[in-house]
């Protein structure tokens, strides 16, 4: 073979000599820096993956109740923040389904809330969601806590990307697992203070090391096992990417 034929993404082909190794070279780094570039466009367009596994982990549930910080919480793990909230969700009555009033309402938060500030102890409420199944009157229809709960992620993709800077450039599965702790934890304590080795590692797109650095506590150990392993994915594709990319290009320097 005289010539090399070497494609670069966005270019014309490019047809050089063998006896020219500068000029392959070149072609060859900016075939690489091209393909950096191209990958380094959002890849992860679709979020019925992101909404799917966040479900999962949050689990839908059919009745009020409190989470582990003594928060009202309703449908798939949607925190509500105050009364005023409350009275705005689209709550049915647990036995009849139907729709009730802000009263009826008003009076569900106040009593979960007052259970809260005689049950926490250390800032912690040590009781398991399924307890609040004999307290619960009201439930959010599973459809409406769905529609929610991809409405609150979108919500929060939103400030993860304007305060994570290479986050349109992750691998979509890291995408996936730092959603769920943002989810999960809220930005309040998702942040770079709080989590300081995780986002320097996903800077560098370490994803490896970003899997050693997911574990939350108070979480089950399920959930973190869940979101660890898609760290652990993203790092096994992003070897996988680069072996192929050095095989591809194996040889034609060889000359």
């Amino acid at each position: 073979m005289e010539n090399f034929i070497i494609d670069i993404p966005g270019q014309a082909r490019q047809i050089i000599p063998k006896t020219n190794p500068t000029a392959v070279r070149a072609a060859l780094q900016a075939q690489r820096r091209a393909a950096q570039a191209q990958n380094a466009q959002p890849t992860w367009q679709h979020p019925n993956e992101m909404y799917d596994f966040i479900g999962r982990q949050e689990d839908y549930r059919d009745y009020s109740y409190l989470d582990t910080a003594g928060k009202v919480t309703v449908g798939i793990g949607y925190m509500v923040p105050n009364v005023e909230e409350m009275k705005k969700l689209p709550l049915v009555d647990r036995r009849s389904k139907l729709p009730v009033g802000e009263l009826r309402k008003q009076q569900e938060y106040e009593m979960l809330h007052n259970f809260a500030q005689q049950k926490m102890q250390n800032g912690k409420l040590n009781v398991v969601s399924e307890h609040y199944k004999g307290m619960s009157t009201l439930m959010l229809p599973e459809n409406v806590a769905a529609e929610i709960t991809r409405q609150h992620i979108d919500q929060e993709q939103k400030h993860v990307r304007n305060n994570f800077p290479t986050y349109d450039q992750l691998n979509p599965k890291a995408q996936i697992g730092i959603m769920d702790l943002r989810y999960n934890l809220g930005g309040k304590k998702f942040n770079r203070k709080n989590w300081p080795k995780l986002h320097d590692a996903l800077e560098k797109f370490d994803y490896t090391t970003a899997a050693k650095e997911v574990d939350r506590i108070g979480v089950g150990e399920a959930r973190n096992t869940a979101t660890k392993q898609l760290f652990l994915d993203a790092a096994a594709e992003r070897m996988k990417t680069a072996e192929e990319f050095t095989s591809s290009s194996r040889g034609l320097l060889d000359f």
